[in-house]
């Protein structure tokens, strides 16, 4: 079975990347990753260039990423409870150098290379980093060695302001004949001015009037949890419509006639409404029942939420006679 991952890296994208960075730092527990002089397993020498960090997408939130960087130093900037804290990842180019320089970084005995990658630490954060351990190894080592650093730091989220979003028209009310017919010549005759330029501006074009012909004629969708009066929106209206009807005109001409067609139109518009909600809480009480006799407990609790409603939590302060808030919890039970 092949997962669709070529074996040549250049042709895997971006995005099946970043999984894969993502999926292999979570399994070593490994949150931040500063590298360099990397390459995959008999694919040639190493290079010498190009340093970069890799982080786990669950920290992404509290993380800026680096906007300015050469390919011998990057950093970025984590946002923490602490403050905020910089990452640098630096590389000092060894390849280029000398045979009489690379010579002095081993032990002329032993032959063991000299320590050249440090986790360099400000003093004042030295209390946060709780373990620092290089590891050597006979298969992979070269002049570098793999520095591990663990820190104590708690993320924290940078606050990012939210585009308004677009408003929701009144689906409920799609079912109406007359607001149906009515958006269709709202709509023909708006796109009689479609522009002729590129499928680009005639999507956009016709996208921004068919948004604000479907506001204009449905109305936008003041809640999204719906109760029985929305539900049985189609019902209601003609009812509640005739009763407003038969009273404006009994108010205007006062009559035994007009009042009895009023009586009349009231009582419908309230058997109307009474059957709508009775409607609503028996379908809603048969979702709920067949849920559970289903097993299914998210659609049990989304209906007893539906049905009870959010709990709300009120808190009432203790004041003093004063009017001013008891802050202090050994004088709340004073009398």
């Amino acid at each position: 079975m092949s997962p669709g991952l070529s074996d040549d890296l250049q042709q895997v994208n971006h995005t099946r990347k970043t999984a894969i960075i993502n999926r292999e730092l979570a399994k070593q527990n490994i949150d931040i990753t500063a590298f360099q002089e990397t390459h995959l397993a008999a694919s040639g020498s190493l290079k010498g260039k190009e340093v970069g960090i890799s982080e786990c997408n669950s920290i992404l939130s509290s993380m800026q990423p680096p906007s300015q960087g050469t390919e011998l130093i990057i950093s970025l900037l984590l946002n923490t409870f602490s403050g905020p804290t910089h990452i640098f990842s630096a590389y000092a180019p060894t390849l280029s150098s000398s045979p009489e320089v690379r010579v002095s970084w081993t032990h002329p005995t032993s032959k063991h290379w000299l320590q050249l990658d440090l986790v360099i630490t400000r003093k004042s954060m030295l209390n946060h980093v709780s373990l620092m351990r290089s590891y050597h190894s006979d298969d992979c080592d070269t002049d570098h060695s793999l520095v591990g650093n663990m820190v104590r730091l708690h993320p924290r989220q940078f606050y990012c302001s939210k585009q308004k979003g677009c408003f929701c028209f009144d689906t409920s009310r799609v079912k109406n004949q007359e607001l149906r017919e009515q958006f269709s010549k709202v709509i023909d005759k708006v796109l009689e001015k479609c522009p002729t330029d590129s499928a680009q501006t005639r999507w956009d074009f016709i996208h921004g009037a068919k948004y604000k012909a479907a506001i204009d004629t449905f109305g936008k969708r003041a809640n999204k949890n719906e109760d029985w009066f929305e539900a049985g929106i189609d019902s209601l209206d003609p009812a509640i419509t005739a009763k407003g009807k038969a009273q404006f005109k009994y108010q205007r001409q006062p009559s035994a006639k007009n009042l009895a067609i009023y009586r009349k139109a009231h009582s419908n518009a309230k058997s109307v409404s009474q059957m709508c909600a009775n409607n609503y809480w028996l379908r809603l009480d048969g979702d709920i029942q067949s849920a559970a006799d289903s097993g299914n407990t998210r659609v049990i609790y989304k209906g007893m939420k539906k049905a009870f409603h959010p709990s709300i939590t009120k808190v009432a302060t203790l004041k003093f006679t004063s009017g001013e808030i008891i802050k202090d919890s050994s004088k709340q039970m004073e009398s």
